[in-house]
């Protein structure tokens, strides 16, 4: 899961934890090293896919990485609510 939907905002505001770059890298390496294919899995949450594709973009250029959008959950903000 490169980004995970979340039922509270982070930092940024947005409802979802994304993978940083750097672990996006190590895990490509990995990939390669075993001649695996790196699949993105991205649950949107209630984020735009138009934002993390270009988040992602740089690593979705590579041939050996794919895409995978889950849009089965997201959350409803009042499903946290205390």
């Amino acid at each position: 899961m490169a980004e995970v939907a979340q039922g509270v905002p982070g930092p940024e505001g947005r409802y979802a934890l994304r993978m940083s770059y750097a672990l996006v890298a190590q895990e490509l390496a990995l990939a390669r090293r075993s001649h695996a294919l790196l699949i993105l899995e991205l649950q949107v949450g209630r984020g735009s896919v138009s934002a993390d594709l270009t988040y992602f973009q740089p690593f979705l250029d590579q041939p050996d990485v794919e895409l995978a959008l889950d849009p089965s959950y997201r959350p409803r903000a009042s499903a946290f609510a205390q």
